[in-house]
């Protein structure tokens, strides 16, 4: 795919452009989710290990983020 764009991309440059930026939004979203991903495994995880409601584990979650 990326060498089908690079070999038309002399006539067709915004071609090239809108992948990149397709690419960095696609980087973007992973990167999101996958920061996403790990505040939940860590809210699960002090839910766990406190047996606390959920409410207050959101509290304690807070607590950790801001220090």
């Amino acid at each position: 795919m990326l060498h089908h764009t690079s070999q038309f991309a002399w006539f067709a440059p915004w071609l090239v452009d809108s992948n990149e930026k397709e690419q960095n939004q696609n980087t973007i979203r992973i990167n999101l989710f996958n920061k996403c991903s790990g505040i939940l495994i860590e809210l699960y995880g002090i839910l766990k290990e406190y047996e606390l409601t959920l409410d207050e584990c959101l509290d304690e979650f807070l607590k950790i983020s801001i220090v």
